[in-house]
């Protein structure tokens, strides 16, 4: 609802950012709590488009080895595997980025998927 995020729920833990080696957004999302969210549930939840829309994750390790579902029904040839995972991780990279964008109340970044 581009609210700020409440101090309260903030999970820096006290550290500075530069003592901060990893930031997450699934941390940053569930703040106090422990439940843990998909990052096309987050991005859904704060109103931007998936990055699922072609494949997923389970999709990739099947896709480039040629392996169900994708051995009789691959219309390309591994280089085009390879470059289809290439875009899905792009977009993948694109929508976490957004979702921080849309939780520190920016607006996002439109059109950043490049496709390899």
């Amino acid at each position: 609802h581009g609210l700020p995020i409440p101090s309260i729920i903030q999970t820096m833990d006290g550290r500075k950012p530069w003592d901060v080696l990893v930031f997450d957004t699934l941390d940053m999302w569930r703040g106090l709590s422990r439940d843990s969210i998909s990052l096309d549930a987050l991005a859904y939840a704060l109103g931007l488009p998936s990055s699922k829309d072609d494949i997923s994750g389970a999709d990739v390790g099947p896709l480039y080895w040629g392996l169900p579902p994708f051995n009789h029904e691959l219309p390309w040839d591994q280089e085009d595997a390879v470059k289809k995972i290439a875009t899905y991780c792009n977009k993948d990279v694109a929508v976490d980025a957004n979702c921080y964008l849309r939780m520190i109340v920016r607006p996002p970044i439109e059109n950043v998927v490049t496709v390899a």
